[in-house]
């Protein structure tokens, strides 16, 4: 018996096996499963929590490549918290920015909004915009999202419109460093 099928059918609200499911899965190469696991966990996660989040389908070719230990590593230590899954979608997208950007900006999206009060995942989504897609007005919107949320990251964003910029990634060892 699968943990994926002890989740499912016996406990469908214990995240933790659905970790496990995706550490085997991994093991084995087996992105479908990979993807299967990962989108089941999201999904529990939404109604737990109540929220809704529009994150891109992972059952998808191209996404394969970036299911990685490295990208996976906080749900593989049995973390279900947003952040965690911010960094997920956060490091799905940042490897596809030079090969796929509409796909990059549909994960770091979902990571801006899975954490909304973590500045650094608009900082990455604005940079995508200004040093990829060289567009200013959506770059001046992500900033004013950023000042504008409740008890977010305010600091962060003033610094980012006083000091400009960096390249994509830049952030990601913060990023990593999030609880």
């Amino acid at each position: 018996m699968t943990h994926f099928y002890l989740a499912n059918k016996y406990d469908p609200q214990n995240l933790p096996y659905y970790g496990r499911y995706i550490d085997n899965a991994l093991k084995t190469k087996n992105n479908i499963q990979v993807a299967r696991g990962l989108t089941a966990l999201i999904d529990t996660l939404e109604k737990q929590r109540q929220v809704s989040i529009a994150f891109p389908k992972l059952d998808d070719e191209r996404v394969y490549p970036f299911l990685t230990k490295e990208s996976l590593g906080c749900v593989l230590d049995g973390l279900t918290s947003e952040p965690c899954f911010s960094k997920v979608f956060y490091l799905l997208g940042l490897p596809m920015i030079k090969t796929n950007q509409e796909l990059a900006i549909r994960f770091l999206e979902a990571a801006r909004d899975m954490s909304p009060k973590y500045g650094y995942f608009y900082a990455e989504l604005a940079s995508v915009y200004r040093h990829e897609i060289k567009n200013e007005i959506k770059v001046s919107e992500i900033v004013t999202q950023c000042l504008a949320v409740v008890g977010g990251p305010f600091e962060h964003c003033r610094s980012l419109t006083k000091m400009g910029l960096p390249l994509p990634g830049f952030y990601k060892t913060k990023i990593l460093n999030i609880l």
